[in-house]
């Protein structure tokens, strides 16, 4: 297990789970580089190469969730995560893929109006 890449939070989930507990887990998407340009791209171009290049390097981490036992719950482009359900005997597996960055338990949105 790579627990260099799990979240303080996620790591005291894990240790109050057991092996079968079925977790919520945000899987945060190594930033890769940008898709090369052949030439300047208009801001719609830009967003749709990002989204094709998520698209792309989401599919082996899907893959490792669904051979973990767990289910993709939502996935957000813009800033590179997938949401699982995933067994916590499944974390440690995703936490070795090299596209994934971070693991960590979903955060609720609070606005800071401050």
């Amino acid at each position: 297990m790579d627990a260099a890449k799990l979240k303080p939070d996620l790591t005291t989930r894990l240790a109050q789970a057991a092996a079968e507990d079925v977790l919520d887990v945000v899987v945060e998407m190594d930033a890769q580089t940008e898709p090369a340009a052949a030439a300047p791209q208009s801001r719609s171009e830009q967003i749709t190469l990002r989204k094709e290049k998520f698209d792309h390097d989401v599919v082996p981490v899907e893959e490792a969730i669904h051979e973990a036992g767990g289910e993709v719950v939502g996935r957000a482009w813009i800033n590179q995560t997938v949401r699982a359900r995933v067994p916590a005997q499944g974390v440690e597996q995703l936490s070795e893929l090299e596209k994934v960055a971070a693991l960590d338990v979903p955060r609720r949105l609070e606005a800071d109006f401050g």
